[in-house]
């Protein structure tokens, strides 16, 4: 289409975050900003996009903390300074709770509203999903389970199994990474990779990413978080990826040719807010794209299969969701 819109991508700003910024080279032609928590991932992309950060909302603690519902003021007095300096023509958003306001106040101010679940969903809806469904202009799915739970939305599967194995790595490659993401610590995987480092099981050098962990090891580097760029140079030098179950960290292990062991984050240990991550760690499993476990406890023997593994290589495209976005924009703004 021809017509320029101002379009706010609006997401958390770990792997929603990464969700979105797939779409960077089919939204160039638009006026494009971020409304998104002050990441590491978000100050990576700062000098390609105008960012405008907010609170950070974790859902899943509104029931639990006041703290959680001052951030969620903050958040929202933020986002409708921000929306109604802008008046974007569309929000896109990939979730989660830090884009909630974005997305009912577009509404109140007159944007065009469409909500993409995130890819990390494969059977249950998230809970800004649910929260959203009846209030967005579109609703786009990525896994076909979810049209069961909003038969209104639209399909747009990103998955492509090519049948191809990944090639195993140069045999002088051989860092171990580790990395929890940006949703917070998880010093049970971390303790048990500094475990395995004692016992002997670990023996290559290894390098964690640990988030803001109490855990201090003196077997490996740890540091709390990197941009973009240093990860994707991390993810070169590494042979063997540790990781949750983060659909953002496995994505881009394989893309880094790396064999990835994912171990899900469990809601009862209050390592996450619901245990969506076993979703994703079921379907990767599945189809032969990584190793993974229920528990950190399972490492040492997923560590002894990593050498002989095989990954299947998996590729994520964006054709149909841009084709869908290129049909609602025509619907609604012309050609």
């Amino acid at each position: 289409m021809s017509n320029r819109l101002k379009i706010c991508l609006a997401c958390s700003g770990g792997g929603h975050l990464r969700q979105l910024l797939l779409l960077r080279d089919f939204l160039s032609n638009h006026d494009v900003f971020l409304i998104t928590a002050r990441t590491p991932l978000a100050e990576s992309v700062a000098g390609e996009l105008r960012v405008e950060y907010v609170e950070d909302i974790a859902l899943g603690l509104l029931k639990k903390s006041p703290k959680a519902w001052w951030a969620f003021l903050k958040n929202l007095l933020a986002t409708i300074r921000i929306l109604a300096r802008e008046r974007p023509d569309v929000v896109l958003s990939s979730g989660a709770g830090t884009a909630l306001n974005a997305i009912f106040c577009s509404r109140l101010l007159g944007s065009r509203c469409i909500f993409l679940e995130t890819f990390a969903h494969s059977q249950t809806p998230s809970l800004t999903g649910r929260l959203v469904a009846r209030w967005v202009n579109a609703h786009l799915v990525q896994w076909k389970a979810l049209l069961e739970r909003f038969p209104r939305a639209v399909l747009v599967s990103p998955l492509e199994e090519t049948g191809e194995e990944i090639p195993p790595k140069p045999p002088e490659i051989r860092q171990v990474l580790v990395t929890v993401g940006t949703h917070g610590p998880f010093d049970r995987l971390v303790r048990e990779v500094d475990h395995l480092i004692e016992t002997g099981v670990l023996t290559d050098p290894v390098v964690a990413q640990a988030g803001r962990s109490l855990f201090r090891s003196f077997n490996m580097r740890c540091f709390e978080s990197c941009g973009q760029d240093e990860m994707k140079n991390l993810l070169r030098e590494s042979r063997l990826l540790i990781t949750h179950a983060g659909t953002g960290s496995i994505l881009s292990g394989l893309e880094a040719g790396c064999r990835v062991i994912a171990i899900p984050r469990r809601a009862s240990e209050g390592e996450h807010y619901d245990d969506h991550q076993f979703e994703i760690l079921q379907e990767m499993v599945s189809r032969g794209a990584i190793l993974g476990g229920n528990d950190p406890t399972d490492l040492e023997r997923l560590v002894g299969e990593a050498e002989s593994f095989r990954p299947m290589r998996i590729r994520i495209s964006t054709e149909r969701i841009e084709a869908e976005l290129t049909r609602l924009f025509e619907e609604w703004f012309g050609s």
